[in-house]
C-alpha cells in the first residue's frame, strides 16, 4: 500500500480549514448564544428566587399580622367578657343591695306599724280598763266610810319627810292660809270636825281647813294647799295604772 502524502496533506489542510471555519462561524456563535441563554436563565432564576423570598416574607408578614389580629381579637373579647362579668356582678350586687334595703325598710315599716298597732291597742285597752275601773270605783266610793279616806290622807301626811311637813306647816302659818279637803262626794257637817281634829295637828295647827267635792277624783281624798297637793285619790291610781299599761311609766 502506497501513501500519497500530497493527498494526505491536502486532506489535513482541508480538515484544518474546516475546523477553523466551524470554530469561527459556528462554534463561537453557538457558545455565545449558549452563554447569553445561560445568563438569561441565571437572571430569571435569581429574579424568581428574589420574588419567592419576597413572597415568603410577605406571607410571613401576613401570617404575623393575622396572629397579632387574632391575639388582639382574643384580648378584646376577653376584656369585653371581663367587663360584662364585672358589670353583671355589679348589677347583681346593686340589685341585691336594693332588695336588702327595700326588705329592711319594709321590716322597719312593719315593725313600726306593729308597734303602733300594739301601742294603740294598749292605749285603747288601758282606756277601757280605766273607764271600767273608774265606774266601778265611783259606785263603790259611795259605800266606803269617809273614815277610810281620812285614814289614808292622814297616813300620807305622816309619811312625808320632816322637811316637807315643816314646809307645809310654814305655808299654813301664813295669814289667811287655807287647806282644802276634796272628796268625790260631799262630807256631812258631822264629818268636818272629825277631819279637822285629825289633820290640823299634822299641818302645824295653824290656818283653816275647808271642804269641797270633785267627782273627778272618783274616790279617796285630796288635800290642796297653796303650793302643793297631797293626793289619796282613786283617779290618780287609775291614771298611774293606765300609764303602766300603755308603757308611759
Amino acid at each position: 500500500m502506497t501513501i500519497d502524502w500530497w493527498t494526505l496533506g491536502l486532506q489535513a489542510v482541508n480538515f484544518a480549514v474546516l475546523v477553523w471555519l466551524l470554530r469561527r462561524f459556528l462554534y463561537a456563535p453557538v457558545r455565545k448564544v449558549i452563554a447569553e441563554r445561560k445568563a438569561q436563565v441565571d437572571a430569571a432564576q435569581t429574579e424568581a428566587a428574589t420574588a419567592k423570598a419576597a413572597a415568603e416574607a410577605e406571607a410571613a408578614r401576613l401570617k404575623a399580622a393575622q396572629a397579632a389580629l387574632e391575639a388582639s381579637r382574643a384580648g378584646v373579647l376577653a376584656d369585653a367578657a371581663a367587663e360584662a362579668e364585672t358589670a353583671t356582678k355589679a348589677s347583681a350586687t346593686q340589685a341585691r343591695a336594693a332588695a336588702d334595703a327595700m326588705l329592711a325598710k319594709a321590716q322597719v315599716a312593719i315593725a313600726s306599724e306593729r308597734k303602733a298597732a300594739v301601742a294603740g291597742a294598749q292605749v285603747e285597752l288601758a282606756g277601757l280598763a280605766a273607764g271600767l275601773a273608774g265606774r266601778i270605783l265611783q259606785d263603790t266610793a259611795a259605800k266606803v266610810a269617809p273614815g277610810v279616806f281620812l285614814d289614808g290622807l292622814a297616813g300620807a301626811l305622816t309619811a312625808l319627810p320632816a322637811d316637807e311637813r315643816d314646809r307645809l306647816a310654814a305655808d299654813m302659818a301664813a295669814p289667811g292660809a287655807v287647806a282644802t279637803v276634796v272628796t268625790a262626794r260631799p262630807l256631812t257637817p258631822d264629818d268636818h270636825p272629825v277631819w279637822s281634829a285629825r289633820l290640823m295637828p299634822l299641818l302645824g295647827g295653824a290656818g283653816t281647813l275647808a271642804f269641797a267635792e270633785d267627782a273627778a277624783i272618783l274616790g279617796g281624798a285630796e288635800l290642796r294647799l297653796a303650793h302643793s297637793v297631797l293626793k289619796f285619790g282613786w283617779a290618780d291610781r287609775i291614771a298611774a295604772a293606765q300609764g303602766v299599761l300603755t308603757g308611759d311609766e
